[in-house]
C-alpha cells in the first residue's frame, strides 16, 4: 500500500475545498447582490449601459409601485399566512407518523426473518461464462 504523509506548513490549510467554497459563496452571491443592487435604481438607470455596481440615487420607488400596483402586499399576506399553517401540518401529521412507526418497529412480525435467509435471496449471481470456440 502507498500511504502518504500528511500535509505540513501551508498545504495543511492551502486546499480545494478551502479554495473553492469561498469561491462558490461569492458566485452565488453576486446574482443576489445584484438583484438588490437594482431594486434601489431607477428606471432609466437599470437600462442604461455601462451598469454601474451602486445606484447613483438610491429609490425605493420600485417597492412602492410593486406594493400598491401589482398587489405584492396581498401575496406577502397570504405568504406570511399559509408558512406557519403548513408547517404545524406537516409537523403535527409528521409527529403521528413517526410514532405509528416506531411502534411498528418494536411489534414483531410474521415472515420478518423469513426473506433474507431464502437460498435464493442471499446466493451471489453470476453471468454464465462461455469459453471462445
Amino acid at each position: 500500500m502507498n500511504h502518504r504523509a500528511p500535509a505540513s506548513g501551508i498545504r495543511r490549510y492551502v486546499n480545494a475545498v478551502n479554495l473553492g467554497g469561498p469561491a462558490i459563496v461569492v458566485l452565488s452571491a453576486l446574482p443576489l447582490y445584484w438583484m438588490l443592487v437594482s431594486s434601489f435604481k431607477g428606471p432609466g438607470e437599470i437600462s442604461a449601459g455601462p451598469p454601474t455596481p451602486v445606484p447613483r440615487a438610491a429609490t425605493l420607488g420600485n417597492y412602492a409601485e410593486a406594493f400598491v400596483r401589482n398587489g405584492i402586499g396581498r401575496n406577502l399576506f397570504n405568504s406570511v399566512l399559509v408558512a406557519p399553517v403548513s408547517t404545524v401540518a406537516v409537523l403535527g401529521l409528521s409527529f403521528f407518523a413517526g410514532y405509528a412507526l416506531a411502534a411498528l418497529a418494536r411489534t414483531p412480525l410474521r415472515g420478518r426473518g423469513a426473506l433474507p435467509s431464502c437460498p435464493h435471496r442471499t446466493r451471489r449471481r453470476t453471468a454464465p461464462r462461455f469459453s471462445p470456440g
